[in-house]
């Protein structure tokens, strides 16, 4: 049973939360004030509020993008249990509103949509299968429609 001052902590954290997203053993959320939390560890790299989240599913170890306000897009992988790196990041125009990863077969790829007027979905490929480098990801740029995604 939860004291008042820990439901209100409580309260108080999923006010400021925009998305959560849950994997294997994992619950990771997105914040306000730009953190991504991954279980007990504090993801930091954004400089926007982080409006978003998706995990990629089907591969070997933990792989999960976040989305921020600015139009940075994080990947995130974990080194060690509970330690995470960033091991890519992409601006696109306007805001990150959603994230997802398609299956790994036979590419991995990252769909990236968001608030700009141009209506361009940009989508990361994963050039080598497992290799989480920087310089794995080819950006693409489709051109959607009008208004945003």
């Amino acid at each position: 049973v939860l004291s008042r001052s820990q439901l209100l902590d409580v309260a108080a954290m999923a006010s400021q939360t925009n998305d959560a997203q849950y994997h294997g053993r994992y619950l990771a959320t997105a914040h306000q004030d730009g953190t991504v939390r991954v279980g007990s560890a504090e993801l930091r790299g954004h400089r926007a509020a982080v409006l978003c989240l998706a995990w990629a599913e089907g591969i070997e170890g933990s792989l999960l993008a976040s989305g921020a306000a600015d139009g940075q897009v994080i990947l995130w992988n974990e080194v060690r249990s509970n330690e995470w790196r960033m091991i890519h990041q992409k601006f696109v125009p306007g805001s990150v509103t959603c994230l997802s990863f398609s299956s790994p077969e036979p590419y991995l790829m990252l769909g990236i949509g968001g608030g700009d007027e141009l209506g361009v979905l940009t989508v990361l490929v994963e050039l080598r299968r497992g290799s989480m480098t920087p310089d794995n990801w080819q950006v693409k740029s489709i051109p959607a429609h009008g208004g945003g995604i």
